[in-house]
């Protein structure tokens, strides 16, 4: 049986050079992603721009990032085993 990992989006900060971060709808507060998967987010901001992402689970690793000429971006995290929620 899967488990999945419930985490808030709220743990997840998006750190940008100057950009506004746009995500689309399916990357809410309080959504569920599966554990020990790569999971693919993505979205939109200033077009070339850096994009910085700090996952909640892991407080050292941070995922990087740059926005096309459109501004569109995307990137992989790798979610951990499952051992309760984040606060």
């Amino acid at each position: 049986m899967r488990i999945i990992l419930l985490i808030s989006l709220l743990c997840l900060n998006y750190l940008f050079a100057g950009a506004k971060i746009k995500l689309p709808p399916i990357l809410d507060n309080h959504m569920v992603l599966q554990q020990q998967t790569e999971v693919k987010l993505w979205g939109e901001a200033t077009p070339n721009k850096k994009v910085v992402i700090n996952v909640g689970w892991d407080k050292k690793k941070k995922y990087v990032t740059q926005t096309d000429s459109l501004g569109k971006w995307k990137i992989i995290v790798s979610t951990p085993k499952a051992g309760g929620l984040m606060r």
